[in-house]
């Protein structure tokens, strides 16, 4: 652009050629802007370019391809050109020699003779992956797309198409046609799409991926846990104030795809909620069956892998310890790396959208489908409500309903991988012998020495008879010897002292805690205590855990989050008593507590002899 032309003897800038038909030139005499025709001019040569000598100057609307490709077709019509009269034969001759029809050869001559070297300039045309868009609008057209539209800010087509017409227009040039435009955004190498719509939602949508989570061989091969957040809101069952959406962790058998183990609540996912999963997963379901009617739910045993995902929970020192007291295998899945956990991604978006989206108080999965409608208005469902009709979808549809993949129903599939092959015979499911010594395993634990008031634990001292026998022996040998201690985060009213050489467990009570408290209750305690500068101990501790328990108590009629809380603290006490946890300590029942591990322990471990020294 800017080439200066004559058009009939008056100057001339060109603003933009589209084509010979099509161009925008100014005047360097008023400085007004026209649209001519100059295949119009019966007088071709009286259209010169300005400072140009050759009798076939190009004209600024051609690009240097176009132009060298016409150069070619002048060479090989040049013989004919000079030839008069040019024969037919002549013709189909030079046709021959490079490859053409005489067709072709006839069309150049009449365009040389008709228009110069522009009349064999090839034309702009259209077709597949090809538009009629000349130089000035292509690199506006390229560069808005690539500053406006691939980018994080996600600018629409229309709004892109709207700054390439006013850049157009601003520098005098025929902007696209917002077809071309779409065109050209659908054929964007999806490699510079990512700096659109980001890396994950790019890979998501165009990466092919190279593996998959592999099928199971047979029930209980692997079992995938995963946890989701629901799309709806409960309320509380006293009050019927809303609370919040509740998490809900699953356990999927892959060979079957039945529900093998799941936990519901309010609590977000931790190392102690990864362990009531597994625990009801592995135990038999007769309590839940017996409770809510269910149909058969015979999905139980002991798994020879469980697949977790890089979550920080499934990272915990008590999870991967639980797995390797109860011969359990266990394996992370790649991280990054989504679709190795597609099945259980699944179950969830079934159970969504064949269950809790029918529901009122459905948050629904996305802002568009949930449009005015006020979740938390709506709401009316209770956790136990929830629990109920949960359990009975999947133990009367989801395990009685076709399979997509596996081309039957899970629980079908279950029992007919359960009678075996020729290879592998019947199988057995394996359920823990102790249920609860099982879930114990599945604690957070700390490592603590025996002192003379017992096992110090946040403050508060534990004891137990045994631990006198047991300090005694440990004593003569190694002197503030470390133990494996457990404790129940929902409730610090006991600890658990594992006993290395019989694999068992040694249970404590603290006289100091009277009814359930949580670890995090002593820790917010602690926190506040620390902020008045005052003495911590177990008194100032209980104190203030009583103070914060009437304050929440309070402001739970206004305040949605407290209500949650104290929710998710009386779920997590039922959900203790289901695992029957803890026994009955003696000073509350008088007796002894039930449990295989804890009777007559001094018969458990082996005590000196009488020349072993004694300290």
């Amino acid at each position: 652009m800017g080439e200066k032309i004559a058009i009939e003897e008056e100057l001339y800038e060109v603003v933009n050629a589209y084509n010979m038909q099509d161009v925008r030139v100014r005047s360097l005499k008023n400085d007004n802007v026209y649209s001519v025709n100059l295949l119009d001019f019966n007088n071709r040569m009286a259209i010169l370019r300005i400072g140009s000598r050759k009798e076939d100057s190009v004209f600024p609307w051609v690009d240097d391809i176009r132009y060298e490709t016409a150069i070619e077709r002048k060479n090989i019509i040049l013989p004919l050109l000079n030839r008069k009269p040019r024969s037919v034969d002549n013709v189909r001759k030079t046709a021959d020699d490079n490859g053409l029809s005489i067709r072709s050869i006839y069309r150049w001559i009449d365009g040389y003779e008709k228009y110069g070297i522009y009349g064999l300039v090839p034309k702009l045309t259209g077709g597949k992956n090809r538009e009629r868009v000349d130089r000035g609008t292509e690199k506006i057209m390229k560069d808005l797309i690539e500053s406006e539209y691939l980018t994080e800010l996600r600018k629409t087509r229309g709004e892109v198409y709207r700054l390439i017409q006013a850049n157009c227009y601003r520098s005098g040039i025929k902007p696209p046609s917002k077809a071309t435009f779409y065109r050209r955004t659908e054929r964007i190498e999806t490699s510079l799409l990512k700096q659109r719509i980001g890396k994950k939602a790019f890979e998501a949508r165009y990466r092919v991926y190279g593996g998959a989570f592999p099928d199971g061989r047979f029930p209980l091969d692997c079992v995938l846990i995963d946890h989701h957040e629901l799309d709806m809101v409960l309320v509380d069952e006293y009050t019927s104030e809303p609370l919040g959406r509740p998490w809900l962790s699953l356990g999927e058998d892959v060979f079957s795809r039945t529900v093998w183990g799941l936990n519901l609540g309010f609590n977000q996912p931790t190392a102690d909620l990864d362990g009531l999963t597994i625990a009801m997963g592995c135990l038999k379901k007769s309590w839940y069956c017996e409770r809510y009617r269910l149909h058969d739910w015979d999905v139980y045993g002991t798994p020879f892998l469980i697949s977790f995902d890089n979550g920080r929970d499934f990272r915990a020192r008590s999870v991967d310890r639980g797995c390797a007291l109860n011969g359990i295998n266990f394996h992370h899945r790649p991280p990054k790396e989504p679709h190795f956990g597609g099945i259980i991604e699944r179950l969830f978006g079934t159970i969504e959208g064949q269950l809790i989206h029918n529901f009122s108080g459905s948050t629904f999965s996305n802002p568009l489908e949930k449009g005015d409608y006020d979740s938390y208005k709506k709401a009316t469902l209770t956790m136990r409500e929830l629990e109920k009709f949960l359990l009975n979808y999947i133990t009367r549809e989801y395990h009685l309903t076709v399979h997509s993949e596996l081309k039957t129903s899970p629980l079908e599939r279950w029992r007919e991988g359960l009678e075996g092959d020729e290879q592998t015979g019947p199988i057995e499911p394996i359920e823990p012998e102790d249920a609860h010594r099982f879930r114990l395993d599945f604690l957070p634990f700390e490592e603590r020495t025996i002192s003379n008031s017992g096992i110090i634990f946040n403050y508060f001292s534990y004891y137990a008879p045994e631990l006198e026998l047991l300090e005694r022996y440990e004593g003569g040998k190694n002197t503030h010897k470390k133990y494996i201690v457990k404790y129940d985060p929902s409730d610090l009213q006991y600890l658990y002292l594992y006993l290395q050489e019989t694999n068992d467990y040694l249970i404590l009570s603290c006289k100091d805690i009277s009814r359930p408290i949580s670890i995090y209750d002593v820790e917010s305690a602690v926190r506040a205590k620390h902020k008045e500068n005052r003495v911590i101990n177990y008194a100032t501790i209980m104190e203030s855990i009583l103070e914060r328990q009437q304050q929440l108590q309070l402001k739970a009629v206004t305040d949605k989050t407290v209500r949650k809380e104290l929710a998710a603290t009386r779920r997590a006490q039922e959900i203790r008593q289901r695992m029957k946890e803890p026994i009955q300590s003696t000073r509350e029942s008088g007796e002894q507590p039930k449990a295989t591990y804890r009777e007559d322990l001094a018969k458990r471990i082996r005590l000196p002899s009488d020349g072993d020294e004694i300290i």
